[in-house]
């Protein structure tokens, strides 16, 4: 008689028809008009994304990407629909056993000099997650996780001590980064997490989630640039109005784009001016 094959290992992170609606704004003194209807952030979107797998998601500014981010590690509960993480449905979890959930789907945010606590060192805003969760049986083990986790981020040991004031903007995203990979989360939501850094300094942070991937850690990635997410995702999601307009493998969604919106986000993408004669 033969063996019965072994179960399928839930994904990370999964979402099914998940809905978000924002209510009416409300007149106030200082406005002239309010918006009447209540506006749909997010309608009946489902992503998948699987361990050691990056999923981009895509779209302009007002796409609802952040708003399913947020869904996604969630810090906003939606409307109707389901999140589940690694299996478990998280939609309607709350108090401590969603904040022990939380561990395992970690995010990175768009401005490093916003989200960092500007009196903590590095060593204290690394540190944060692990004393959250009661991470560690001491003070020389939280020490040893938190130069992990700078090493695995490629922060020197040497800014420990430093203030966030006192780093770049390239190094105040890799101490974000290092903050999240301290708990050794099983998904990263990394919302765009380079717009706000110069050239010099995307690429590493790019390549840094290029090589969590490949420790099985699952990326979301948010973004509004279609071609930087076919580089570093196996698959896209186009999102247009809360809604998923197109998604496939990155490298086909790129060079065969179906929507006419993804071919509109195409052809907004910058490109080198060709050399002068």
């Amino acid at each position: 008689m033969s063996n019965p094959a072994p179960a399928e290992a839930p994904c990370p992170l999964e979402l099914r028809d998940v809905c978000v609606s924002f209510a009416p704004q409300r007149r106030t003194l200082l406005s002239r008009s309010r918006t009447t209807e209540t506006v749909r952030a997010v309608d009946d979107v489902s992503l998948r994304l699987e361990q050691g797998k990056a999923l981009a998601l895509v779209g302009g500014s007002g796409s609802g990407k952040s708003t399913t981010a947020a869904v996604a590690a969630r810090m906003l509960t939606c409307d109707s629909g389901t999140v589940l993480h690694a299996g478990e449905d998280v939609t309607h979890l709350g108090g401590a056993a969603l904040r022990a959930r939380r561990r395992h789907i970690q995010t990175v945010y768009q401005d490093p000099f916003a989200s960092l606590p500007t009196r903590f060192t590095v060593r204290r805003i690394v540190e944060e997650g692990l004393l959250i969760h009661k991470i560690g049986a001491g003070a020389g083990e939280r020490e040893d996780r938190i130069v992990d986790a700078l090493e695995r981020a490629h922060v020197p040991t040497a800014l420990l001590d430093r203030l966030p004031h006192q780093l770049s903007g390239g190094q105040r995203q890799r101490v974000a980064i290092a903050a999240a990979l301290v708990l050794e989360p099983a998904v990263l939501i990394a919302d765009e997490p380079v717009s706000m850094l110069d050239v010099s300094m995307r690429a590493g942070i790019m390549q840094l989630f290029d090589d969590l991937r490949s420790t099985g850690t699952a990326l979301l990635l948010i973004t509004h640039d279609l071609p930087a997410a076919a580089r570093h995702a196996d698959t896209i999601a186009v999102l247009q109005q809360g809604r998923i307009v197109e998604e496939g493998d990155a490298s086909t969604v790129l060079s065969r784009p179906a929507h006419p919106y993804t071919q509109a986000l195409l052809d907004a993408t910058p490109t080198a001016a060709p050399p002068r004669p």
